[in-house]
């Protein structure tokens, strides 16, 4: 791996005592779920959030602050191209970069 996913502490709000107490909650998993996030993206070459989560199998609320710090340190970006949601709206499909790929071990 060229960034240690492991060490990055999980998106929050300093300014609240909840969000800094359950950023610090999650420490442990966040490593974990920003692996099994640009799994699941590069995996499906490409994913909206709700494909994401699908095939990583991790909740919204789990998936959606690993992909967001994947897509701050450049490891996924967000295209122009969208994809209907089971309900029928349109979410944004992201990507995974050369980084992003370089990021994962290969077999």
């Amino acid at each position: 791996m060229m960034t240690n996913l492991f060490d990055i502490p999980p998106p929050h709000q300093s300014h609240s005592p909840t969000s800094t107490a359950s950023a610090e909650a999650i420490k442990p998993k966040f490593g974990k779920n920003m692996v099994k996030a640009l799994q699941a993206i590069i995996a499906l070459d490409g994913a909206t959030d709700e494909e994401g989560c699908n095939k990583s199998g991790m909740t919204g609320n789990s998936y959606r602050p690993a992909r967001v710090k994947l897509e701050e340190l450049g490891l996924v970006w967000k295209t122009n191209a969208t994809r209907k949601t089971a309900s029928g709206r349109n979410a944004a499909i992201y990507m995974p970069t050369m980084l992003g790929k370089m990021e994962l071990p290969h077999d």
